[in-house]
């Protein structure tokens, strides 16, 4: 599938998750060259970064997608709940998630500890890329990618759902204003426990908010079975010689932090 040696560039998923007939990918952060906070595979043309160093970057990792990617689309992401339809000739749209069942055009959202989670379908031949934030996550954007898959053909009962790398406790803690949103949430959602994704603090008013198992809920609820829901396991905040990490940056006091990629291409 590909052209270069992509194992510097990608994170290593094991074999038993990887589909057939689609290549999902996270980057990580070796084999670019930005430098400073962005080192070194800096993805994200919006963050302050050299826009020269970033298009290298992108570069780079277009050429490890190829031959099976001939293009890679992406979208303007702003925290919502939209899935768009990607179209490389067509303008950015702002949108939280990419579907195509077009063989050979990658999609792909950024991240910096939000979730990446790809989808796939193989008998529908349809694959979704959403960039799911806690508010993202809230406000339906894994719902958004599967109702819009299922449009093309796919659908949610045959679909493989990964989960990428993404801040998870004890690395994300939340205060009790972010808690209520979510018990805000539970009431208008009948039969659902908010409070089993929360880990209470002896710190008053603090808690662990865990983000993947919550996708992994709403996944289930809008019909991906349990077998199909893959979790890559791996914490952004954690892992700085791997990922960027957004709150690592700014409980550091840090002004620059770059962007990684989680992505898939039809094959």
């Amino acid at each position: 599938m590909k052209s270069q040696d992509s194992s510097h560039l990608f994170l290593s998923l094991p074999a038993a998750i990887m589909p057939t007939g689609a290549f999902p990918f996270f980057t990580i952060r070796g084999g670019g060259v930005s430098t400073g906070g962005y080192e070194s595979l800096n993805v994200g043309m919006h963050v302050g970064d050299d826009r020269v160093a970033v298009q290298e970057n992108r570069e780079r990792l277009q050429a490890c997608l190829r031959p099976g990617a001939q293009v890679l689309c992406l979208i303007n992401q702003v925290h919502g709940n939209k899935a768009v339809l990607a179209d490389p000739s067509g303008p950015v749209l702002d949108a939280d998630a990419l579907v195509t069942d077009k063989k050979g055009v990658a999609i792909g959202v950024m991240t910096a500890d939000c979730a990446p989670v790809l989808f796939y379908d193989p008998v529908g031949r349809v694959v979704g890329a959403a960039h799911a934030g806690w508010r993202g996550a809230l406000n339906g954007i894994v719902e958004s990618c599967i109702d819009l898959m299922e449009t093309l053909g796919g659908d949610a009962r045959r679909m493989t759902a990964i989960i990428g790398p993404t801040i998870r406790p004890p690395n994300y803690e939340v205060d009790e204003p972010f808690f209520n949103t979510f018990q805000e949430y539970a009431r208008q959602e009948p039969g659902i426990n908010v409070e089993k994704f929360f880990l209470s603090l002896a710190n008053q008013g603090r808690f662990q908010f865990n983000l993947p198992q919550f996708i992994s809920e709403r996944l289930r609820k809008r019909g991906v079975p349990q077998e199909g829901i893959h979790d890559a396991g791996t914490c952004t905040f954690k892992n700085e010689k791997l990922f960027f990490s957004h709150r690592r940056s700014s409980v550091r006091g840090e002004g620059a932090c770059g962007r990684q990629m989680g992505g898939i291409v039809l094959v």
